[in-house]
């Protein structure tokens, strides 16, 4: 397929001089109130127009703000100033050894409450979430999680489930490529994975839930991978909040 460089060329300078009065030190300064935010911008990639990168939709932009957290804008976004604007919920964080690779703004994909045939507790809960703006495979997902606000680990979670993987984790990230596009059963419980799959280990799997009810769903998580096998000598941990209203 042959791509007009030309035409990606034009789009980028059209945005990058749009910008640029409102780059710190720029000339011509309008002082408005949405100028900063272009000023947390670090750095912007023009996503491929061949669709190469399922992550990155032909047209938009992968951006990285400066306090670590990735993004996919639009053009019109970008010259509108309305980037780096970061929720103050549903934040996913991802370390590797120590060092905060990113802070990732994710969106509820599924929040659900349900019954589970046999149990007295009068709903499970199913909450998702997704890093991702197509959203077609969530990143972390809590699900049959039963009762109170309580504190789960590797050896209370009594049929629920916190799962992560990191297939949907935005292409921005500077993720190592041995610890991409790995799925949920990898991370999915504490110990050893199965032979048959990787080799890693869970260390820890943490849930803290503040708040479980039909009204609202929150609390947080964390999950602690020792790499094996390609990954060996390495420590994956993300962690971060989950704030939902779930659906009957």
């Amino acid at each position: 397929m042959h791509v007009d460089t030309r035409f990606a060329f034009l789009v980028s300078a059209s945005v990058v001089a749009a910008t640029a009065g409102c780059l710190p030190g720029a000339a011509d300064d309008t002082g408005t109130a949405a100028s900063p935010l272009i000023g947390d911008v670090q750095s912007m990639v023009q996503c491929p127009f061949d669709n190469t990168n399922p992550q990155c939709p032909a047209g938009e932009f992968a951006v990285t703000c400066t306090d670590g957290s990735h993004e996919l804008d639009t053009q019109d976004q970008i010259l509108a100033n309305q980037v780096c604007m970061l929720p103050q919920t549903n934040i996913l964080y991802l370390e590797l050894d120590g060092t905060l690779l990113a802070r990732i703004p994710a969106s509820i994909l599924e929040a659900i409450a349900f019954h589970i045939t046999g149990n007295p507790s009068p709903y499970a809960y199913a909450v998702s979430l997704a890093t991702t703006p197509t959203g077609l495979n969530p990143a972390v997902s809590v699900t049959q999680i039963v009762g109170s606000p309580q504190v789960y680990d590797c050896n209370t979670f009594d049929g629920g489930h916190l799962d992560f993987n990191t297939m949907s984790i935005p292409a921005a990230v500077m993720l190592p490529d041995a610890w991409r596009n790995l799925p949920d059963r990898f991370f999915g419980s504490c110990g050893t994975a199965h032979p048959d799959e990787q080799p890693d280990v869970v260390a820890a799997r943490n849930l803290v839930l503040t708040s479980v009810s039909v009204d609202r769903f929150s609390g947080r998580y964390e999950i602690v991978v020792n790499g094996r096998g390609p990954r060996a000598g390495q420590t994956l941990r993300v962690h971060g909040d989950i704030d939902a209203v779930p659906v009957l």
